[in-house]
């Protein structure tokens, strides 16, 4: 009776609109259950859900391309001529060039090669054109249209010997190819692993060529870098962004040196580096070393003279000749080669 009489006391006007929010909230609810959830399937190759707005599809093989062992055949690409007697043991595997790439699965899925995908045995392939291993322009000019190459082995970066550039590469069972500029869409993915990479070549040219040196000497080498295409500047924030993947290299760099050698993963400026970001030693390694023969660098020798002569210049420039000596010792050399 209560009831009643309060609803009673309600306006008719009142009792309408209550009654359209009733049913507004009853649609509305409904339709939580019936509208269709976005699809979170994956690809069962690259494991990138289908549905998200950062998949990119691959846009196809360049124009007239050719298989990987047509293309390696092509005579632009040859450094031999088939009357040499011997070919030296690094000469025998085919060494090349590739510009204007893409990485993809069999999906076509535009693929990162640095994701951890090719150590879990993913079959990933990449197109662009090759070039010779001397030629520096990066354009598709004179280039050999290539698709299908692979699948990827491994891929490694090298470059820790003082050079301007930090190389990456793929290795297939065919060939080694070195990267050059990817193609317009592949950008992206090529330029978040140059800037981990070129960060490591930094920090490990550092530990080369400084003893001991402190984490403020670290910023300050990283901050006074001139950084590669596509990356404005590097930062302390980047640098920790990145500490896992640079300390592995680190502790990979240290794996190829002789034994009785410091450990540059011991030094100041990387034991800093791994309490500020949390690095954990093994816990993922993302790459391995690649170990060459040990060649012998050329020592320093005196030009060739008449021993006359040569008592003359050890006699008038004995300093010279002695700083000249010390100033070409080396520290340390390792292969600076690093793969995964």
């Amino acid at each position: 009776m209560v009831m009643h009489q309060i609803l009673l006391k309600i306006p008719y006007l009142k009792l309408k609109e209550l009654r359209q929010r009733l049913i507004m909230m009853n649609e509305s609810k409904n339709s939580l259950w019936t509208h269709p959830l976005p699809s979170l399937k994956r690809c069962t190759i690259c494991s990138q859900l289908l549905s998200s707005e950062d998949l990119m599809i691959y846009p196809g093989h360049p124009e007239n391309a050719v298989d990987e062992f047509v293309a390696l055949t092509d005579p632009k690409l040859s450094l031999f001529t088939g009357e040499e007697n011997s070919i030296h043991d690094y000469d025998q595997r085919p060494q090349h060039k590739i510009t204007a790439f893409n990485v993809y699965d069999k999906e076509g899925h535009l693929c990162p090669f640095d994701g951890g995908l090719i150590e879990k045995n993913v079959l990933l392939y990449f197109s662009g054109f090759l070039k010779p291993i001397y030629d520096e322009n990066p354009s598709i000019e004179d280039g050999i249209p290539a698709s299908e190459i692979g699948p990827i082995n491994e891929w490694w970066i090298s470059g820790f010997d003082g050079g301007e550039r930090a190389l990456i590469g793929f290795s297939t069972p065919f060939a080694e190819y070195i990267l050059m500029e990817p193609s317009e869409v592949y950008s992206p993915f090529f330029n978040a692993v140059q800037e981990k990479i070129y960060l490591s070549k930094l920090v490990i040219e550092l530990l080369i060529h400084t003893i001991e040196p402190s984490y403020e000497d670290l910023l300050l080498k990283i901050q006074t870098a001139v950084p590669p295409q596509g990356i404005l500047s590097f930062s302390e924030d980047s640098l920790l962004r990145h500490a896992q993947f640079i300390c592995d290299q680190v502790h990979n760099f240290d794996l190829a040196g002789e034994d009785g050698e410091e450990r540059f993963i011991l030094s100041p400026c990387i034991r800093s580096l791994i309490n500020l970001a949390g690095v954990t030693l093994g816990k993922r390694r993302t790459t391995q070393l690649r170990v060459r023969k040990k060649i012998d660098m050329p020592k320093f020798t005196k030009a060739t003279t008449t021993p006359l002569v040569m008592n003359l210049f050890e006699s008038f420039f004995a300093d010279q000749i002695g700083e000249q000596k010390k100033s070409l010792t080396v520290r340390r050399a390792r292969c600076g080669f690093l793969k995964s």
